[in-house]
């Protein structure tokens, strides 16, 4: 009895951190998204691509781009 309530405790616990988590990570996305729209107000840019962006089959999702501007540290730098 006191082992299946340890076990239900547990899994409440993991699944309220989970929630959590979740939450958490939504507002960092939706942080990013909105310094990437600002940034982009004016469309100079036609695609803005997440390069850690993995593909399902593992591989990343974007290989290799040459030639193209790198905005990651002025996103990163309008989210401080």
């Amino acid at each position: 009895m006191l082992e299946a309530e340890i076990s239900d405790f547990k899994a409440a616990q993991e699944a309220e951190l989970e929630k959590s988590f979740r939450a958490e990570k939504n507002k960092i996305i939706d942080a990013i998204t909105a310094a990437i729209r600002e940034f982009n107000a004016e469309g100079k840019y036609q695609l803005v691509i997440d390069r850690s962006a993995v593909a399902a089959n593992g591989m990343p999702a974007v290989v290799d781009v040459k030639g193209l501007d790198d905005i990651t540290d002025t996103i990163i730098a309008k989210l401080k």
